[in-house]
């Protein structure tokens, strides 16, 4: 990957074990798509609800981020967490939000999320499908 990327993308997901799985490889896929820093993804508490173990409320018990950042660091840049300069005004709301379908094209994300990831550099995700790519 580029190491002058467009910006960061954070993500939450929501959904169950396998909704969730399919839906962080799309967001590797996007990252890549976009030239962007994926920020390893929020799994929300939801999937308690989806027959998920109750202890399942990060990435790290689905993944072993520093394997998951070592073996995709060939494809896509990953960081854990977003720098602090920029936490505070994610806090706030401050940077576009995007809820796309589990059917969105790559075309959407080139046209709808690209211009507003590189005049913001940080956007968001939120993920409930299982998915966010066709």
């Amino acid at each position: 990957p580029d190491e002058n990327t467009n910006g960061f993308i954070y993500a939450k997901i929501f959904g169950g074990f396998e909704k969730i799985r399919s839906s962080i490889c799309d967001l590797v896929t996007i990252s890549r798509l976009l030239n962007a820093t994926l920020v390893i993804p929020e799994i929300q508490q939801s999937t308690r609800s989806k027959g998920v173990s109750y202890k399942f409320k990060s990435f790290s018990y689905l993944y072993d981020e520093e394997q998951f950042i070592m073996l995709l660091k060939n494809d896509v840049n990953i960081v854990k967490s977003l720098p602090e300069y920029l936490k505070a005004a994610r806090r706030r709301s401050e940077f576009p939000t995007f809820k796309p379908k589990n059917s969105a094209s790559p075309n959407f994300y080139v046209k709808e999320v690209l211009p507003n990831l590189k005049k913001a550099k940080v956007v968001g995700l939120i993920v409930t499908d299982g998915g966010c790519l066709k």
